[in-house]
């Protein structure tokens, strides 16, 4: 019995033809890798402008009378009222804080945002 007489129909048929692989399936691969090197080099680019921003202190300071949450790296962080908390972000980062009447929780009395400067490496942010 020869190997070829074991193999499926399927791929007999193929390694009798010699492995031909259409134009169409060529073109397709060739098209996939150009795409994923893109995404890939993009990707890169990307990161190499997040390794070029300036490290920023910022300094959230509390100056209501209730409670304000800080959404800052996927966590919060509750500042009482007339205290202040630190964060090490950088330059050009968007951060939300929450105001809530009393302590934090429920539904905030608002929302205000700060942007941190690139221009300075220690700021502070007066939450009024």
């Amino acid at each position: 019995m020869t190997t070829l007489a074991i193999l499926s129909p399927s791929i007999k048929s193929a390694l009798e033809n010699k492995m031909r692989i259409p134009k169409y399936h060529l073109k397709k691969f060739f098209f996939a890798t150009a795409t994923t090197a893109m995404a890939l080099t993009a990707g890169t680019a990307n990161s190499q402008t997040a390794i070029l921003q300036r490290s920023v202190q910022l300094t959230v300071q509390n100056a209501t009378s209730g409670c304000v949450r800080i959404y800052f790296n996927n966590a919060q962080y509750d500042v009482q009222s007339l205290r202040s908390t630190s964060f090490q972000a950088v330059s050009n980062f968007n951060i939300m804080a929450s105001v809530f009447r009393g302590a934090c929780g429920g539904t905030a009395t608002r929302n205000v945002w700060h942007t941190t400067n690139q221009d300075q490496g220690s700021q502070t942010w007066t939450v009024k």
